[in-house]
């Protein structure tokens, strides 16, 4: 595994990255549910598992599938049609969409954060 004899350095930052992916996650959720409807906060919070498998694919060396990618490109394509960011009637503030998605991928940061101190005991 690429993670494996992290040190303490090491594991500071992903502990560092695991914090503050978590506090602007959670930070930045709340305030967009103030502003935008709850389905489609949720739909774009819940993009987390793309943010994943992007991250893992880049900090940690995991290969990404064509199927991975597929989803990704999926996942991103029905977020788009289900906000429909080019109808009159949007409901809500426009960053409060950004940051719903920003809230995802802070989450998916913390979340391979996680990943990436699996044998740190």
């Amino acid at each position: 595994s690429c993670t494996r004899g992290l040190d303490r350095r090491q594991t500071r930052v992903w502990l560092l990255v695991r914090i503050t992916g978590g506090l602007c996650a959670i930070s930045l959720n709340y305030w967009s549910l103030s502003k935008i409807p709850l389905g489609i906060n949720s739909l774009l919070h819940d993009t987390s598992p793309m943010f994943i498998m992007v991250f893992a694919s880049c900090f940690l060396g995991e290969r990404m599938t064509i199927v991975a990618v597929f989803g990704i490109v999926m996942c991103v394509a029905g977020s788009v049609v289900s906000v429909q960011p080019w109808k009159r009637s949007f409901a809500g503030e426009p960053a409060a969409y950004v940051a719903s998605f920003a809230s995802a991928a802070c989450t998916g940061l913390a979340l391979t954060s996680l990943r990436a101190m699996r044998d740190v005991d």
